[in-house]
This record gives structure tokens, C-alpha cells and sequence, in this order.
């Protein structure tokens, strides 16, 4: 699988900001499509974030990882409100993002492993967007995919809610998988 493909995917798909906002979903969100409410961030994100930033970790006390983890977001993500983050901090969450994304689908799909690339970062794609727990009900998608009827799976995802809520990233997910037939 192209590492590069999927996070060049998932910028056109999400963008990308350097400051938290609100998405279409309502939730608080930075960089690209990381969901700060239902995701937040790790133990180690957070660390990695003030520590290796020396204009943000003068910002906070020289004891901040004695802080608890909700109080540390809390002020990081009010420090990101008013500074943002950088490009390359916004690459390290997405880095991280997809990195659950794949984790996710080994566990979940049990023929996950021998899938082609290409359907590899559309599952990717689709789990970034959706999270694995959605992406789970999507049973007979699933079904198809695995059995290798690109062309059923494809039409069953244009069949979806989620495909009338983001359009054209749906379309060309399900082109690419139109394509593996």
C-alpha cells in the first residue's frame, strides 16, 4: 500500500487547517480532519506537541507532563486556537490517523491483509472518514469487497447515506473500486 496515495487522498478529501474549527459535523476539528472530541489526542501526541515545539513549550509550565490528560488537551487545544500547529505536527496526527485506520481494518476485516492496495487505502479512506465502527454496518460493501465483486461493492456504496452526505469523495472511492473488476 502507497502511504503517499492515501494521505494525499485524505488532504484533497479533508484539507487541511492549521487551525482547530468546526466541521460540517459539528465537531472541533485541526489539521487534517482530526477530530479533537472524539478522538482527542494521545498521551503521546500531546507530549510531542508541546515538547518538540520550543515556541508552544514555553507556553506551558516546565512541569506540564505531570499535568492529567484532560487538563493538558484542554490547554493545548486552547494554545491551538489561538497559535495552531504546524504543517508538519498537522502530518504527524494524519500520519497517526491512518496508522489506526490500517490497525482497525486488520483487526476488524478479516481479509484485510490480502486485499489489493488500491482497496486497501479506499478501506483507509473510508475508515478515516467514518470510523471503523460505522464503516462495520456497511456489511454487504464489506461482503463484496471480500468476495471480489468490485463492481456490486461499488454500486453498494453509491447506495448509501454516506454517499449523499460527501458526494464526490464516494464517487471516486467507488471508481476505484469499479476499477479493481
Amino acid at each position: 500500500m502507497n502511504y503517499n496515495n492515501v494521505t494525499e487522498q485524505l488532504i484533497i478529501d479533508e484539507g487541511i487547517s492549521l487551525k482547530p474549527y468546526y466541521c460540517t459535523a459539528g465537531f472541533l476539528t485541526i489539521g487534517v480532519g482530526r477530530n479533537l472530541e472524539t478522538n482527542g489526542l494521545s498521551w503521546g501526541e500531546m507530549v510531542t506537541l508541546i515538547g518538540q515545539n520550543p515556541e508552544r513549550k514555553a507556553r506551558f509550565p516546565k512541569d506540564f507532563e505531570t499535568l492529567d490528560g484532560e487538563t493538558l488537551l484542554m490547554a493545548l487545544i486552547r494554545d491551538m486556537k489561538i497559535n495552531g500547529i504546524t504543517e508538519d505536527e498537522a502530518m504527524m496526527l494524519l500520519r497517526n490517523d491512518i496508522y489506526q485506520c490500517e490497525e482497525d481494518l486488520k483487526l476488524r476485516v478479516k481479509w484485510y491483509a490480502g486485499a489489493p492496495d488500491e482497496l486497501k487505502e479506499v478501506l483507509i479512506n473510508m475508515c478515516f472518514n467514518m470510523g471503523i465502527k460505522t464503516l462495520m454496518t456497511f456489511k454487504n460493501t464489506l461482503w463484496y469487497m471480500g468476495a471480489g465483486e468490485y463492481e456490486r461493492a461499488a454500486a453498494n456504496m453509491l447506495k448509501s447515506r454516506w454517499a449523499r452526505q460527501v458526494k464526490g469523495r464516494a464517487k471516486r472511492l467507488a471508481e476505484r473500486v469499479r476499477a479493481l473488476s
